[in-house]
């Protein structure tokens, strides 16, 4: 699939294999000519702001229906002993003289893959209290409470990072009940068709749209950041990568999104869109919001549709108006 090409280029954990221009490309000969933006009548009035001045709000994946959006994870008990066994020599410097280790002992936990558990082990046995202490249950102790300390780091990791994404979505489809009814207020708002794909590929609305990858597991950066921790160059676009990722639950959507890694902040970020090129109106939009959409879109000369539901079966047909 041209996903797994475009991944590839784009992000590789070594950023000097990166092809930015060629994956752009790629991305460009694929992008559906029609997105489409699910969305329900706000109090703030952005829905026919949206309409009128072309403007899209972006979101913190915070405040997404899932969970899981832009979750990742990292073996940070991985890298945690990975720095250990990098800085060993420095670290057992460290300990009082009582505690000194052999050349023997050094060697093994330079290769040990539980390097926490196995110096506890050691240590616990050249305590000045060794013959009340059981090294092995001290060993586990030890690796219990490093490992809870490891799983904070990640969840406080996967949050500062996710806190510093802003998001819009877009879909391959305009028919998706579902969708009508999550985003759409149970049919009551509107759609808007959008057509990315005549941009160039200098703009940075089609740079930053990305399509959405639907996996089994949560996102793992593990080899994104090792990098970070031997002082060497990272991909910074790891956290796009991240952002694009999705529960296999969600496949039904047929996602594209906009991705933008700005870092935290209390602005309220919005997304320039080129002028819609049609406008849905849900299956069950008020009379009142009806005359609201039709009128922006007749000022605007912009093509309006009917969403309708088929009697004989579970179906939107759609009716030009």
């Amino acid at each position: 699939m041209w996903k797994d090409d475009f991944i590839d280029l784009l992000f590789p954990t070594d950023p000097q294999m990166m092809k930015i221009e060629e994956a752009m490309i790629l991305k460009s000969d694929n992008i559906p000519k029609s997105l489409f933006k699910y969305k329900s009548f706000d109090e703030k009035g952005h829905s026919l702001k949206m309409l009128e001045d072309d403007l899209i709000w972006l979101s913190s994946p915070e405040k997404f229906n899932d969970p899981y959006d832009c979750a990742l994870t990292y073996a940070a008990k991985k890298i945690g002993n990975f720095t250990f066994q990098r800085d060993i020599i420095s670290f057992l410097e460290r300990l009082p003289a009582e505690y000194k280790f052999s050349e023997e002992e050094v060697e093994f936990l330079a290769s040990s893959d539980k390097f926490i558990y196995d110096f506890a082990k050691i240590f616990a046995k050249k305590h000045p209290n060794a013959n009340e202490m059981m090294p092995e249950e001290y060993a586990e102790l030890i690796s219990r409470v490093v490992d809870k300390e490891f799983e904070q780091m990640e969840n406080k990791l996967s949050a500062a990072l996710r806190s510093g994404l802003f998001i819009t979505c877009f879909s391959e489809t305009n028919k998706s009940i579902l969708m009508w009814s999550h985003y759409a207020a149970n049919h009551t708002g509107f759609c808007v068709e959008y057509d990315f794909s005549k941009l160039s590929n200098k703009d940075h609305r089609k740079r930053l749209l990305y399509p959405v990858i639907y996996d089994n597991n949560v996102f793992d950066a593990t080899e994104y950041l090792q990098p970070t921790f031997e002082n060497k160059s990272f991909n910074n676009l790891m956290l796009n990568y991240a952002a694009m990722n999705k529960s296999i639950e969600w496949g039904y959507e047929r996602e594209w999104r906009f991705i933008l890694s700005n870092g935290p902040t209390k602005e309220i970020l919005t997304l320039n869109a080129p002028k819609p090129t049609a406008i849905y109106l849900g299956a069950k939009m008020s009379v009142e919001d009806k005359k609201k959409v039709l009128k922006i879109a007749e000022s605007r000369g912009i093509m309006v549709s009917q969403m309708t539901m088929e009697a004989s079966s579970f179906k939107l047909k759609i009716t030009n108006l």
